[in-house]
């Protein structure tokens, strides 16, 4: 294994025993958005855990997956960009996880082929950013139980501000946000939170699912 990915690790476990937690429990997203085959390849061969490869677009997603299932090898891939309505049966057909859902529409073409998800909170008010709005969150899971699939609701997910713009406080309390309404509208839900720049804050702050991309892989390439 590499000796970034070794530090990678055990900066997941000291954040972890920091907060006393343990580190299996914790559930790594390999962002493997804008790498190529081969880069994911190398990464696969050292042996570093993972939960699911992350994707963001859909026809980039099935030229990888397509690459690896001529290599007899089925990865467990998941949809991490902004959802397109459009392309929801396509990619609830080759991924296990929708991580962006935040609007009715989308829930109600996952009732007609169920996929687990999570539900995305835009938790930093930044119109760049996708999700519903932090008030909106029991109104759009109350949704997804009288459409039959809140039991497919993994739990909340969060791009909180980036902590260079806005610094260590705000990030906390964006993240604290997003506990609160996990806590009070789906208490046994995962909480995915924490990107490269603030994983070890989000992992002291509860995240349960954490992804990280150009740690493990470099910098994307061009698409």
């Amino acid at each position: 294994m590499r000796p970034e990915l070794a530090d990678i690790q055990e900066r997941m476990a000291a954040a972890c025993r920091k907060a006393g937690r343990n580190v299996s429990d914790l559930k790594l997203v390999a962002v493997s958005k804008g790498q190529s085959p081969e880069r994911i390849e190398k990464f696969l061969s050292e042996g570093f855990e993972f939960w699911a490869l992350g994707e963001s677009y859909l026809e980039e997603m099935l030229t990888k997956r397509k690459h690896f299932l001529a290599k007899k090898r089925a990865l467990p891939w998941h949809f991490i960009g902004r959802l397109q309505s459009r392309k929801i049966p396509e990619l609830v057909a080759v991924c296990e996880v929708l991580h962006t859902v935040s609007r009715e529409k989308e829930i109600a073409l996952l009732s007609k082929t169920p996929r687990p998800f999570f539900v995305q909170v835009n938790v930093s008010d930044e119109d760049s950013k996708n999700g519903c709005l932090p008030g909106d969150v029991g109104a759009l899971l109350e949704y997804a139980f009288s459409n039959g699939v809140l039991k497919h609701c993994l739990g909340l997910m969060a791009l909180p501000s980036s902590l260079e713009d806005v610094g260590e406080s705000q990030v906390r309390t964006e993240m604290r946000l997003l506990k609160k309404l996990r806590d009070t509208h789906i208490p046994k839900g995962l909480l995915n939170m924490g990107t490269s720049g603030d994983f070890e804050i989000a992992i002291e702050e509860g995240a349960d699912v954490i992804r990280l991309g150009t740690l493990l892989f470099g910098e994307r390439e061009a698409r």
